[in-house]
């Protein structure tokens, strides 16, 4: 059976001590010991910056533009219900008045109606009592007509 796999003596974990420097001098060793990925980073890092900055700037944009056409559609829209609302009210006025015209107009006619039949009646009974009789004899007539043809 094959042993068990164990460290050479040169494979021993080595122990590295990091020195902590300032940011400074720090970022001057990077670029001093790796300038093309310092740069490349620069420069990616600027790219993303404007990206940012342009999204940033074009969301407020069109946030902005959109509020204002929401607030104008608002407006337009409250201004129309307001319309809506007074032209509303106004034929509601007009048909109350309407109503009130024909109520009265009504009673008029029937109170005209009433004193002329009593004027009718006074002046000339013998013809008002054939004419209410003529009158019950053609419907009495006209509802036999109707019950007959029922059955």
């Amino acid at each position: 059976m094959a042993d068990p796999l164990r460290k050479l003596p040169s494979e021993e974990e080595e122990t590295i001590e990091l020195e902590i420097t300032p940011g400074a001098e720090r970022r001057r060793i990077e670029r001093e010991t790796h300038p093309f990925a310092v740069r490349t980073a620069e420069n990616l890092g600027a790219a993303v910056g404007r990206a940012v900055g342009n999204v940033g700037r074009s969301v407020r944009t069109g946030l902005d533009a959109a509020t204002s056409s929401s607030k104008q559609a608002g407006d337009k829209l409250a201004e129309l219900a307001d319309q809506a609302r007074d032209r509303a009210h106004d034929l509601s006025l007009e048909a109350g008045q309407l109503a009130q015209d024909m109520r009265e107009t009504a009673i008029y006619r029937s109170r005209r109606f009433r004193h002329e039949a009593r004027e009718f009646m006074h002046q000339r009974p013998l013809k008002a009592i054939l004419a209410i009789a003529g009158a019950a004899f053609v419907f009495g007539f006209a509802l036999r007509i109707w019950r007959s043809s029922r059955d």
